[in-house]
C-alpha cells in the first residue's frame, strides 16, 4: 500500500494546535471554575436516607467530575 504523505510544514506551534482542537472543554472548565469560586456557601445535600452539610463548591466540583467520569467512560465504551 502506499502512504500519501506530504511534506507541506505545519502551520502553527504545538500549543496553538492543542486550543484549536479543544477550546470548547477548555472554555467549559473555565466556565464551571468560575460558577464554583462564586458558590461558596453551606449546603445540606439529601442522600437517600443521610443528609450531608458541607460547602458548596464542594459539592459543584464532585458533581462536575462524576460527569467527565461518566463521559469519559461512556467515551471509551463505543
Amino acid at each position: 500500500m502506499e502512504s500519501f504523505e506530504t511534506d507541506a510544514p505545519e502551520t502553527g506551534s504545538a500549543v496553538g494546535r492543542f486550543l484549536a482542537r479543544r477550546w470548547v472543554p477548555i472554555l467549559v472548565v473555565v466556565l464551571v471554575g468560575v460558577f464554583v469560586a462564586q458558590n461558596r456557601s453551606d449546603v445540606s445535600v439529601h442522600i437517600f436516607w443521610a443528609t450531608v452539610t458541607s460547602p458548596l463548591w464542594l459539592v459543584l466540583s464532585l458533581v462536575f467530575l462524576l460527569g467527565v467520569l461518566a463521559g469519559a467512560y461512556r467515551s471509551r465504551r463505543r
